[in-house]
């Protein structure tokens, strides 16, 4: 499914194709069994499901793959280890039976403000409430 979509749009993913390797012989390559896909095959794989992904990786941010506004289509959770392999996320409650339960990440978001912002709203804030005294 993922490399008949790389296929069908050989103009957008042959100048990605490393290691000076044929289009049509890496799409073979690709369609065996146990082949390892990379980032490449991941973008496909989230057109091709209507999927965005988030692949975790120890001890550094979060990599996203978007195509698709959050609330249209579904995350896929994947981790890489050790730059070269890929595999699913499931929550430590899931069953493991059937399809993987959302996972929800919870994200704070802090504004920090400069200096000079900080000014500016402290000034309007004061002169808002001086216009009131009699």
């Amino acid at each position: 499914m993922v490399v008949q979509y790389i296929v069908k749009n050989r103009e957008t993913f042959e100048p990605f194709i490393e290691d000076d390797v044929p289009f049509d012989e890496y799409c073979q390559s690709m369609e065996t069994d146990g082949t390892w896909a990379g980032h490449m095959e991941l973008q496909a794989a989230s057109l091709v499901t209507h999927s965005n992904i988030c692949i975790h990786r120890h001890m550094s941010p979060r990599w996203y793959i978007r195509n698709f506004d959050y609330h249209e289509a579904r995350m896929i959770h994947l981790s890489y280890h050790d730059g070269e392999h890929y595999n699913g996320v499931r929550l430590k409650e899931d069953s493991c039976i059937g399809s993987a339960r959302p996972i929800i990440i919870k994200v704070f978001i802090i504004t920090l403000f400069s200096f000079r912002d900080r000014l500016f709203y402290y000034y309007n804030f004061v002169n808002f409430f001086e216009s009131f005294k009699m």
